[in-house]
């Protein structure tokens, strides 16, 4: 059952549901008449993992795949759980990612914040996880991983590098105490799935200007709400928001997911490398408006030196 193909599989006590295809009009398909055994041993097996993890939202492995789960009660307190397959890391070069960012992002005396944005299912995360495994097999080192829940297969060891990666769950203090831990192994590079909260936020930003490489996702529609929501998010906590994410950013990477003609999935990226003054000023003045002449700006360099 868990080897056919599907987007999310959905199941409660009297029911085991697929999704099948991306988008709002995919048909779903019920499992339970054809495979009424298995429906129930996982239904159980998700119970187990909730209790065990006492978290809604965690990751487990079953029949060698592994995957996530994110928990809701119905209006009868019944608890249904929605399963997402892990998909492979992509390799860096199927990112979408163009080639000169890559290659000053695999630069190995890269620090700063790199923040991958986009909307929900855009990928962010894979991108993410595909750009610090790249980093550890061109370098070597160490890294720590910080994901609630875990969505990547990063733990071990790629190339000469190393991850270690960690659970962010509630009963183990979150996003904050997690990056926290983090920060302290003495790892130069920190992978942080997802800035959630004022005080992760901070931490991001306060590592990526104290010699951290740091890796992040947020949702945002584009890089200039991408770096307002890092700004606004830290303000709660700190005063000079502003002015440390201006010296902290390294790099901000947008993408959208789409599903082209023959119904394949396609990338579309836009990325903005802050090596320039100008654009740190803009973001210590608060003209963040204004980055996007920037981004126009070193998209057509490249497409002249492309061209």
């Amino acid at each position: 059952m868990l080897d056919m193909s599907f987007v999310d599989l959905y199941i409660g006590p009297e029911f085991c549901d697929i999704k099948p295809d991306v988008g709002v009009d995919s048909p779903r398909l019920s499992l339970l008449d054809d495979h009424p055994d298995e429906c129930k041993e996982l239904y159980h097996e998700c119970k187990r993992q909730l209790e065990h993890w006492d978290n809604p939202e965690f990751t487990f492995r079953r029949d060698g795949k592994q995957f996530r789960a994110t928990t809701i009660k119905d209006v009868e307190g019944r608890h249904i759980f929605i399963l997402r397959k892990f998909r492979p890391i992509p390799e860096i070069a199927q990112t979408g990612v163009r080639a000169e960012t890559l290659e000053y992002l695999l630069s190995s005396n890269l620090t700063g914040l790199v923040l991958v944005c986009g909307r929900q299912a855009s990928g962010k995360t894979s991108t993410a996880a595909s750009l610090l495994r790249e980093r550890l097999r061109v370098h070597g080192g160490m890294a720590v991983a910080v994901e609630d829940p875990v969505e990547t297969d990063l733990n071990g060891i790629h190339g000469n590098g190393r991850c270690m990666q960690i659970q962010a769950s509630p009963s183990e203090g979150g996003y904050s105490t997690q990056v926290a831990r983090a920060l302290r192994t003495g790892s130069p590079q920190i992978l942080i799935g997802e800035v959630r909260d004022p005080t992760s936020a901070t931490q991001a930003l306060h590592a990526s200007i104290n010699g951290h490489l740091v890796i992040t996702t947020v949702h945002a529609g584009d890089i200039s709400s991408a770096i307002e929501r890092m700004i606004t998010l830290a303000s709660h906590e700190l005063q000079n928001a502003k002015a440390v994410m201006a010296d902290g950013l390294s790099a901000v990477i947008y993408q959208d997911m789409r599903v082209g003609r023959r119904g394949r999935p396609m990338v579309l990226s836009r990325s903005l490398i802050v090596t320039d003054k100008s654009i740190r000023h803009k973001i210590r003045t608060g003209e963040i408006e204004q980055i996007e002449q920037d981004l126009e700006r070193q998209e057509s360099q490249e497409a002249w030196q492309n061209g």
